[in-house]
């Protein structure tokens, strides 16, 4: 659950610890923060699994039809 800041919309601040691109001190720090944390780590692991399941190729599939239904719903009403 740490993510660098370029990591993009997998990881947010409320699923990971977000930390600066190549900083060993971070990732030291937060590596420790996680390991004396158990709350935290199961806090952020919760969080990032709920939150990774709209990455999901059947939950791609239902916003992608979703998109074609509007389009068509668009393109009906216009003829």
């Amino acid at each position: 659950c740490i993510f660098t800041e370029n990591a993009g919309s997998v990881a947010t601040k409320e699923n990971a610890l977000i930390i600066p691109i190549r900083s060993k001190n971070a990732i030291s720090t937060n590596l420790k923060k996680l390991y004396k944390n158990v709350n935290l780590r199961n806090s952020l692991g919760k969080k990032a699994r709920l939150h990774i399941k709209q990455f999901t190729w059947e939950s791609y599939q239902k916003k992608l039809i979703e998109q074609y239904q509007k389009i068509l719903n668009n393109h009906q009403r216009i003829n």
